[in-house]
C-alpha cells in the first residue's frame, strides 16, 4: 500500500500498519472525538442500530455538540466504538472524521514527535 503524504506535513503515513498497530490512537489518554450529526445514521447503520439506540449508547453531547463516549479502565480510555476482540474500530467504514483524518491533524503539523511514538504508521522520511 503507497504512503499517504499531506501538504504541508513533514511525515507520511503508512496504512497497513494499522491492522498490527491494535488501535494506540483509539487508546491510551483521554480525547474527545466530535462527530457531525449526518455521519450519526452510517454509523448507525453500521451498528444494525436505529440513530437513537446508537447515540444513546456511544455519544455524548456537550453543548451543540456530539462526542463519541469513552470507556475507563484503570489509565486507559477507550474509545466506545472500539472493539476490543477485533482491535479495530467498530464502524471502521463510516468512521468519524476527525478518525479518518488521523495522523493529518492540525496539532502534529509542526511538531510530530507525539505522533512518533503513538503511531507506527508515521514515517519520518520528510523531515529535514
Amino acid at each position: 500500500m503507497a504512503l499517504i503524504v499531506r501538504e504541508g506535513f513533514r511525515f507520511r503515513f503508512d496504512p497497513s500498519a494499522c491492522r498490527p498497530c491494535g488501535g494506540r490512537c483509539c487508546n491510551g489518554e483521554s480525547g474527545r472525538v466530535r462527530i457531525d450529526p449526518n455521519d450519526v445514521w452510517a454509523m448507525a447503520n453500521m451498528t444494525d442500530m436505529t440513530e437513537e439506540m446508537f447515540a444513546a449508547r456511544y455519544l455524548y453531547r456537550q453543548g451543540s455538540d456530539l462526542y463519541v463516549r469513552e470507556i475507563r479502565t484503570g489509565d486507559n480510555f477507550a474509545c466506545a466504538l472500539y472493539d476490543q476482540a477485533t482491535r479495530g474500530c467498530s464502524v471502521y467504514a463510516a468512521r468519524p472524521r476527525q478518525c479518518r483524518e488521523f495522523p493529518f491533524w492540525e496539532r502534529f503539523r509542526a511538531n510530530p514527535a507525539e505522533l512518533f511514538q503513538e503511531c507506527p504508521g508515521v514515517v519520518s522520511d520528510r523531515l529535514p
